[in-house]
């Protein structure tokens, strides 16, 4: 169980502030007190969690039998780890979605039988997948942690003798349904953080833009050509400009260049054939309205694919508002308006302003607006002009 300590900050209902009921525990047992700063930028408030680590949940042990469970602010659980359980009543991961509205998240495991799965590229997985659904994808990326056994991180180390604990583990994200194998193609992702309990149950812990199939496994598949950069940039109201440089191109045959409106479901729109070069482009001519995502798909002659980062530029509805580049290190740019007086404010995830200027359309579109001086993480932007007022959010890295 677990409170905030004051309920002005995080819109959670006030009868989960702020009090821990105690009355379940036994007299002379100790109770353990855990203290959690937010790593936001600015926040300066912390949670209370009250926990024994005598009791446990198990390990989900169903096979693709889904539970399910509400995640958003009316829930009062969107700014807390949420355990996620399969019928069985085990755990399957916990996710901290910053306060974001998932929806209804379902979540169910698939166990392997038999020996040690591997793929063409010599990549050997564990036993155990997660198969984690959303009604509504987040838009900025969120935390997970996946719980696995014992024995099934004991077959993939003995298996691979690369991973030598928890620390090491990937994952791969595809849009596989619950109980398939592992196929080619999908988005790979480091983990920040792993721990193991006392009953020898392990978890490791990664923060993914969406959800759906996560394959836990050791090494990577590495991209056939080393891209220094990859930048996504509106030229005007229509245009999306694509840029990524690169060095030591090995068996590349071509660039494919995706693009989503949900950060899930992909579709190509443009081919560029690698030439050695060390600057390649494209435009996309046709963005959608809202937030548009990008990666490359590299493909090598041996049909491996591999893909990039994700960059994003967003579009609004009104007056096709853009914001770009999306992740931004230091500078910020808006394009899209033209108005005389702009007021621009920058809040970060729990909804405190951290940033307000005045400025023009051009200023803006041209010079920037300097985020250097922000902590990592998700933030939203206002623009409010004589046309009306416009909400985006970006990422700082």
């Amino acid at each position: 169980m677990s409170c905030d300590e004051d309920g002005s900050d995080y819109p959670t209902p006030s009868d989960y502030l702020p009090s821990l009921s105690l009355s379940a525990q036994t007299p002379g047992n100790p109770i353990y007190l855990r203290v959690r700063k937010s790593t936001s930028s600015s926040q300066n408030k912390f949670s209370i969690g009250v926990s024994d680590p005598t009791v446990l949940i198990p390990i989900a042990t169903g096979e693709c039998l889904p539970s399910s469970v509400t995640i958003s602010p009316a829930s009062g659980n969107a700014f807390r780890f949420v355990p996620l359980l399969d019928a069985s009543g085990g755990i399957v991961a916990e996710v901290y979605p910053y306060g974001q509205d998932l929806g209804v998240v379902s979540s169910s495991v698939h166990h392997n039988v038999g020996a040690v799965r591997t793929d063409g590229n010599g990549i050997k997985y564990m036993d155990v997948d997660h198969k984690i659904s959303v009604t509504i994808q987040p838009t900025v990326a969120v935390d997970i942690a996946l719980y696995v056994s014992a024995s099934d991180l004991s077959l993939l180390m003995a298996a691979d003798p690369a991973v030598t604990g928890i620390g090491d583990i990937k994952t791969t994200k595809t849009d596989n349904a619950c109980g398939s194998n592992p196929s080619t193609g999908g988005t790979l992702l480091s983990n920040y953080a792993s721990f193991t309990r006392t009953d020898g149950v392990a978890a490791v812990a990664f923060s993914p833009a969406s959800f759906s199939n996560f394959y836990l496994h050791g090494g990577l598949t590495p991209l056939p050509v080393n891209i220094l950069s990859f930048d996504a940039k509106a030229l005007n109201n229509k245009t999306v400009q694509l840029t990524w440089n690169v060095a030591a191109e090995v068996d590349v045959k071509e660039y494919i260049v995706e693009r989503s409106n949900d950060n899930r479901n992909w579709s190509a729109i443009g081919t560029v054939k690698a030439s050695q070069k060390s600057t390649y482009g494209f435009n996309d001519n046709s963005p959608v309205s809202g937030v548009n995502y990008y990666r490359l798909a590299v493909k090598d002659v041996n049909a491996s694919v591999a893909y990039s980062d994700i960059r994003t530029v967003n579009f609004s509805g009104k007056g096709n508002m853009a914001l770009y580049p999306n992740p931004a290190n230091n500078t910020l740019y808006v394009s899209g308006t033209d108005d005389k007086n702009v007021v621009v404010s920058i809040y970060n995830e729990v909804g405190q302003i951290v940033n307000t200027l005045s400025s023009n359309g051009e200023t803006i579109r041209t010079g920037g607006i300097d985020v250097s001086q922000l902590l990592p993480g998700a933030y939203s932007i206002q623009v409010k002009g004589e046309s009306g007022l416009t909400t985006m959010r970006f990422v700082k890295q």
